[in-house]
């Protein structure tokens, strides 16, 4: 996540005609490997959304009770 920030950060510093960086994130478990790969699509791609509705120009980082609410992302 912190690493997402900084990339943020650096892009907004460097970016041109406005233009702004989301970044979605999931946490994936190797060990346990409780996600398929889709799974993991798919909850960054709610993630990523989320940032973009929090104003964009920002990273968030998939979690359960932020999308449990909205059934559709």
């Amino acid at each position: 996540m912190s690493f997402a920030r900084r990339l943020v950060d650096e892009y907004a510093q460097q970016a041109k005609n406005n233009l702004t960086l989301s970044i979605g994130l999931v946490a994936y478990d190797f060990v346990s490997d409780k996600l398929a790969a889709d799974e993991c699509v798919e909850q960054a791609d709610k993630a990523l959304y989320k940032a973009k509705s929090y104003g964009r120009n920002q990273a968030v980082i998939y979690q359960p009770e932020l999308f449990s609410i909205q059934s559709n992302g």
